[in-house]
């Protein structure tokens, strides 16, 4: 598994890179290294877990009768806690479970066949299923946990490690960009913001500084109907461009960044790029008008 090479090997070491010939600075590889152990081996190992078992019913099995019985879909090859879900949902909509107590349902006529008991308590959920299903074989196993975390992985990549990178290309919603007067479609975010934030309080057409700390949109200003706001302050530049920019990628791989102590297979700096990659601030439609939060 991906999250096993990650864990073994990926030892950050924040030195030169002879490779591209840039010093990177310790704030993107702390940014990194705390993505990775922080949000993304902790997600790979819930999901290793979660998938770890897979299940299907025996033919002779009187709860995958009951199941057909009572149009209870169920994959053909399922994880416990897929079958746990099935079996309380029904139980739900039957209204078996105790008042007051969620931990208990009282079982049905055909159910209590199937469990040998009148009253199930969840916690015994695991034991009380064994008898209806057999374990797949490891090689099923496998397939079967890989699909199924290919499936539902989803991890959202921390901002700074987006803004914070040098990297990091930007694109500027293009009536902002016309207002402006830029030529520029990509832009790293040092150079867009500092251009947008001379913008913001210099440009007298558009803008008047109230004092020091508050501008205010002049009313004559197009952007007084992109903007649903008339007044701003200056430490919310930041975060109004933010809203009329999107992520279009990076020029460098996390491979970039990184010197290790062992070698790693390539396929991991792929898998950490792509969750970097792909997320809320990569492009979408035109952005129709701003409210600041």
């Amino acid at each position: 598994m991906f999250y096993n090479t990650i864990v073994l090997f990926c030892v950050l070491e924040n030195t030169n890179c002879e490779e591209c010939g840039e010093l990177y600075g310790s704030d993107i590889l702390q940014s990194y290294s705390e993505f990775i152990n922080e949000n993304l081996i902790p997600h790979l190992e819930s999901l290793c877990k979660e998938y770890s078992v897979w299940w299907a019913f025996k033919p002779d099995s009187s709860l995958k009768e009951y199941f057909d019985k009572n149009h209870i879909f169920i994959d053909t090859f399922f994880c416990p806690q897929q079958l746990f879900n099935a079996i309380l949902s029904h139980a739900e909509y039957k209204n078996m479970f105790i008042p007051g107590n969620e931990k208990v349902v009282y079982l049905n006529n055909e159910l209590q066949h199937c469990f040998n008991c009148s009253f199930l308590f969840i916690d015994d959920l695991f034991v009380k299923c064994l008898t209806h299903v057999y374990m797949l074989e490891y090689p099923d196993i496998i397939k079967l946990k890989h699909k199924a975390i290919y499936d539902n992985i989803y991890i959202e990549t921390p901002e700074k490690i987006i803004y914070n990178d040098p990297s990091s290309f930007f694109w500027l919603d293009p009536e902002i960009s016309f207002v402006c007067n830029y030529n520029k479609i990509m832009w790293n975010w040092n150079d867009l913001y500092a251009a947008f934030f001379d913008f913001c309080t210099t440009n007298k057409e558009h803008f008047t500084c109230i004092n020091e700390s508050f501008i205010s949109i002049n009313d004559h200003s197009i952007l007084s109907d992109y903007f649903d706001f008339k007044y701003f302050h200056r430490c919310q530049i930041e975060d109004i461009l933010k809203c009329v920019t999107k992520y279009l990628g990076k020029s460098h791989s996390f491979k970039n960044y990184v010197h290790f102590k062992s070698n790693v297979n390539p396929v991991v700096f792929k898998f950490i790029d792509y969750f970097v990659n792909n997320n809320k601030l990569a492009p979408c439609t035109k952005i129709n008008s701003i409210t600041l939060k």
